[in-house]
């Protein structure tokens, strides 16, 4: 990705120095008739929100770490500078209860064994509430007028989840960024020529065991690299400040530019 390196430390600049939010960031709730339970999600509106104006949107897994980890500020700084247009961001949160060995969130994110029914009903209930749910809820409750172009934002799991959806044939987000998605094999993974991916992941996330399925996924991907697929490693391993750096540097760069 051309001068990415040098955008990084920009862009780190920008999170470090980041001040009190001038945007707004609704958390809320719905009853989602896939889950059979209630889902928190996040909603950001940008600084100087207008509700008669069409915005870009991204929708997010991990709803909590938008919550968490500065995103406001850092988002905040980035539009009242110029550096990338206003856009809404939703974030569904994850669901931490244990279930079958592992978390709810892992059944729903991860694509599931076939022989697994269970997980396949998790993933599949999951699915839809992502892809269809979760955007109709929130566009239709807050009155919300949308444009291209239409990301998907995931970290970890969350990326996994991305590339699940990136990989079918008829995505229905224009561009993904999915960051260290650690399980996702070279058999899931396919190329789709529809729609932009942007992944990135540290170098001490290759490292064995964590690092064997991604070690081949990246081998895969670098096939397609300029071909609408931009992969950029970074130092470093699982880490959500880094995460949100290349977040904000694909925005600036490639998707929300002015």
């Amino acid at each position: 990705m051309k001068q990415m390196i040098v955008i990084l430390f920009s862009c780190l600049g920008l999170v470090v120095s980041a001040q009190k939010s001038a945007s707004h960031l609704i958390i809320d709730s719905l009853q989602s008739q896939y889950l059979k339970n209630t889902r928190k999600f996040c909603l950001y509106f940008p600084p100087q929100f207008n509700s008669q104006k069409e915005y870009p949107i991204i929708v997010a897994t991990d709803g909590q770490l938008l919550e968490e980890g500065n995103y406001a500020r850092v988002l905040d700084s980035l539009i009242l500078n110029k550096r990338i247009k206003p856009f809404l961001l939703i974030g569904a949160y994850s669901d931490e209860t244990p279930a079958e060995g592992v978390t709810v969130r892992n059944l729903e994110y991860l694509k599931p064994d076939k022989s697994n029914q269970k997980a396949q009903t998790y993933f599949n209930n999951h699915y839809q509430f992502f892809t269809k749910e979760l955007m109709e809820e929130v566009v239709t409750k807050y009155t919300l007028k949308t444009q291209l172009p239409f990301i998907f934002y995931g970290c970890s799991n969350g990326g996994d989840f991305g590339l699940i959806l990136y990989s079918q044939k008829e995505p229905m987000f224009n561009r993904y960024i999915c960051l260290s998605p650690l399980s996702t094999t070279t058999e899931d993974f396919q190329y789709n020529n529809q729609a932009g991916l942007y992944v990135a992941f540290g170098d001490e996330e290759l490292v064995f065991p964590y690092g064997i399925n991604l070690e081949g996924l990246n081998e895969k991907m670098q096939k397609y690299r300029g071909k609408g697929v931009f992969i950029q490693p970074y130092k470093g391993g699982h880490e959500r400040e880094k995460w949100l750096t290349f977040f904000c540097c694909v925005l600036i760069e490639q998707l929300l530019s002015l």
